[in-house]
């Protein structure tokens, strides 16, 4: 199977060649598609600029978080890769949303794409804003013959506001795609509106990745970090003043001996095994973490909803934390 692999590696040049048969008439003006309104669209993002010339027809979602504001914004996608953990796409945000039509492409671990199955899509856009595309992959995509979107700046740090614009926009459905964002930054702000006992207080975010190894974030300009700080919430200075164990992760290494390290108002756990869970919480460490407040385990599918979220997956994701924060706020 044709997969591009996330190595780095210089973007090729992409040739267009124009044949043009000797004598050949010229068809009449009249014969020309029009684009539609407001078509052709430019949307540039890190990887170059996706020019789309008409209302696109067949779109490919290469993440689930492209999905969501492909739907945000009406259209429903011919085929999606979804995550490695939930392979057939079901996931709770996008119930009844994703219809027996509409093809799953299965995504790897390793984040490579199957060319060949998006190829197979016949697509007329790629949506790759959430699939943290390397120039390779962007390149061989490109090959296809369709317009590719990819992320804007950073894959890690670009905000899903800004993703559902630009997707908005290479639909020719900005309005859309902006009422949609309105719909859930409100959700965000009653959400603070309703518990102002999260002023101030203190988050912590873990990921079980081995018996004995925790990956804890510290970065203050994390995607959670920013949707938790917009309730009001922020890193313990103890996790916000350490770097992180590899340059832009924005997460640090902890061993089991370090547990007590993740003490704050509100502690989330992510247990991609719930067997790792129930040891953690066995461990008496683990009762000094959230004194006066929260421990809380979370799924993997959640953690995602929350650290990677989407216009669609962070309403969701916020209404699931919903009893641990109503519990730190008071």
């Amino acid at each position: 199977m044709n997969r591009v692999i996330r190595a780095a590696a210089p973007a090729a040049l992409l040739l267009t060649v124009l044949l043009t048969a000797c004598g050949a008439v010229p068809a009449p003006e009249e014969d020309v598609p029009d684009p539609g309104p407001g078509f052709p669209v430019t949307v540039p993002h890190a990887l170059g600029v996706a020019e789309i010339p008409a209302p696109p027809a067949r779109v490919v979602a290469l993440s689930v978080a492209d999905a969501d504001a492909a739907l945000a914004a009406g259209i429903t996608p011919v085929a999606v890769v979804t995550p490695f953990y939930a392979p057939d796409g079901d996931l709770p945000w996008l119930a009844g949303r994703l219809g027996p039509d509409v093809t799953r492409i299965p995504g790897a671990p390793d984040f490579t794409i199957d060319t060949e199955a998006v190829a197979a899509a016949r697509p007329d856009l790629v949506l790759g804003t959430g699939a943290a595309l390397t120039p390779q992959a962007h390149d061989a995509l490109t090959r296809i013959g369709a317009p590719v979107l990819a992320h804007l700046a950073d894959p890690v740090t670009d905000r899903w506001e800004d993703r559902t614009a630009a997707v908005g926009a290479a639909l020719g459905r900005p309005g859309e795609a902006a009422a949609a964002v309105a719909g859930t930054t409100g959700a965000i702000t009653a959400l603070r509106d309703r518990y102002p006992g999260l002023d101030g207080r203190t988050f912590s975010f873990s990921v079980i990745q081995s018996p004995s190894a925790l990956g804890t974030l510290v970065a203050a300009d994390d995607v959670l970090s920013v949707v938790l700080g917009e309730l009001g919430m922020r890193l313990p200075d103890t996790l916000a003043a350490r770097p992180g164990s590899a340059p832009g992760t924005g997460i640090v290494a902890l061993g089991p001996e370090q547990l007590t390290d993740l003490a704050a108002d509100l502690v989330i756990v992510v247990a991609p095994d719930p067997a790792a869970a129930d040891a953690l919480l066995a461990d008496p460490r683990a009762a000094t973490l959230a004194p006066g407040g929260q421990l809380h385990t979370m799924d993997l599918v959640t953690a995602t909803a929350l650290r990677t979220p989407s216009v669609l997956s962070l309403r969701w994701g916020l209404e699931q934390l919903d009893a641990p924060l109503a519990a730190v706020a008071g």
